[in-house]
């Protein structure tokens, strides 16, 4: 941000000063909510991966190559695995909701108008 968009960005009123806190808080969600996005992708990878693993398990327990107890605890993993995700989907929902509204309370239309990530190196000591 240069000189001339903190000034224009610089809060002038209480009114103001609550809507640019709010815009940084935009910001800051959004950051959040990719981060459990990418958490979200990352066990949904990896409940794709034990999904391959327990099919072949579940061959080599039918051939009698194998103990059914690979099998159960593949099982039980991708449970576990399948609810994280659920949680995530639900938290990133949730973030989502709240974004949106903290956008649209916004009422200083200067603040409307700017992209969220312009407050990315905007820090409140």
């Amino acid at each position: 941000m240069d000189e001339g968009e903190f000034h224009y960005m610089s809060p002038m009123n209480v009114q103001e000063e609550r809507d640019y806190l709010a815009l940084k808080m935009v910001q800051e969600m959004w950051d959040e909510t990719v981060e459990l996005e990418v958490k979200r992708d990352e066990l949904q990878l990896e409940l794709n991966k034990r999904e391959i693993e327990h099919e072949a398990v579940q061959v080599l327990v039918a051939a009698g190559e194998l103990d059914n107890t690979i099998a159960s605890v593949l099982h039980d993993l991708k449970i576990m695995l399948s609810r994280q995700i659920a949680e995530l989907n639900d938290q990133i929902s949730t973030k989502e909701k709240i974004y949106e509204q903290i956008k649209r309370s916004i009422k200083t239309e200067r603040y409307r108008t700017i992209d969220p990530f312009a407050m990315r190196h905007v820090h409140f000591c």
